[in-house]
């Protein structure tokens, strides 16, 4: 059992795809607790925005537990199914951009129920800010993967660094009280059309990308 422990951390700091499965396999987790998270309050409230958001992270569930399980059977096995993964991958986050304009219109309008104080908003805060710094870092590592679906995966990742600056955004605001200023309307609205514009580019380039 310690020899496997002992290959595995090995593996991980050694192997750029096996760190990206295993860390990506942490994400998946803590991202379908948001889904049921945010699901159990859309239904049981009857609250909008935790509905669409919750449509967002059951798509990017969907998508990193398909990466992570075709990584693993090649890694494991060999088994080499990765261009039609990454074509079916490239199509469900088509399908969640479409998705996405439905949560990222309620921040804008002020429609997002924001009921937390400065404290925890600030520990959201650091956590973004170092969620969004290793999303980047990774993003820029994997331009030199040959594997296209350890890319598929950075973006995601990338992608949902990108969301959580948003809702940020939208939960500082309304902490502050001043959700109600048209300047801070103008900000959420240029700085939400900015993000989505980018996740559409990363959509596309994601698509566009050939295995070599």
């Amino acid at each position: 059992m310690n020899k496997k422990i002992e290959s595995a951390v090995n593996r991980w700091k050694n192997e750029y795809e096996f760190k990206t499965v295993i860390n990506s396999s942490l994400s998946f987790f803590i991202t379908f607790i948001f889904a049921l998270y945010n699901g159990f309050l859309g239904i049981r409230y009857k609250i909008i925005w935790n509905l669409s958001i919750s449509v967002y992270y059951i798509f990017l569930v969907i998508m990193r537990g398909i990466i992570i399980k075709q990584e693993h059977l090649f890694l494991t096995q060999g088994a080499d199914n990765r261009q039609k993964i990454h074509t079916i991958v490239s199509i469900i986050l088509i399908i969640m951009n479409s998705a996405l304009i439905m949560p990222i219109t309620l921040m804008v309008i002020d429609k997002k129920n924001v009921s937390i104080s400065m404290i925890p908003a600030i520990s959201i805060a650091t956590y973004t800010t170092f969620k969004t710094i290793m999303a980047s870092i990774n993003l820029k590592k994997s331009k030199k993967s040959d594997d296209l679906l350890i890319k598929d995966l950075r973006n995601i990742n990338f992608i949902d660094a990108l969301i959580s600056v948003l809702t940020l955004q939208n939960t500082l605001i309304s902490v502050k009280g001043e959700n109600n200023r048209p300047e801070m309307f103008r900000l959420s609205a240029v700085s939400s059309g900015i993000g989505l514009a980018v996740i559409i580019t990363l959509t596309i380039m994601n698509l566009l990308q050939k295995r070599k």
